[in-house]
């Protein structure tokens, strides 16, 4: 099978989409792994865990939220993603915010995500329908 075809395998998960993953979600729990004490996993309004999906075109989807306590912090690792999900090249993504605002983020070969940019306020970084191709 090519590997840029999507393969359906039946339903539709719990954000509407449709599933072509051959891989169920494989929970993200190395959260604010540098105990920088301003990350946390949010899941106060009934959010989904974070989770991470390979998909079997080789697009990583994202689900979850962080939050953030007193602010980001250029530099930051926000949480590491599990073993065998870490993109071949480094991914910038543009991750909403319950503030209203963006927060770049990259997503590094070794899985670390790392926020870009420092930004006060206290808000939830929002993965919910964020993808990279692996």
């Amino acid at each position: 099978m090519p590997k840029a075809r999507r393969v359906t395998t039946g339903g539709i998960d719990q954000d509407g989409r449709i599933q072509t993953s051959l891989y169920a979600w494989q929970a993200i729990t190395a959260v604010d792994p540098d105990t920088t004490g301003r990350y946390a996993e949010d899941t106060s309004t009934g959010v989904a865990p974070l989770a991470v999906r390979q998909e079997s075109d080789d697009r990583t989807w994202l689900r979850g939220r962080s939050a953030v306590t007193t602010g980001t912090s250029s530099g930051h690792v926000v949480a590491a993603l599990p073993t065998g999900h870490a993109p071949t090249h480094s991914q910038l993504l543009s991750v909403p915010t319950t503030g209203g605002i963006a927060a770049p983020c990259e997503i590094m070969t070794t899985g670390d995500i790392v926020v870009r940019r420092t930004q006060s306020g206290a808000f939830s970084l929002s993965f919910d329908g964020l993808s990279y191709v692996r």
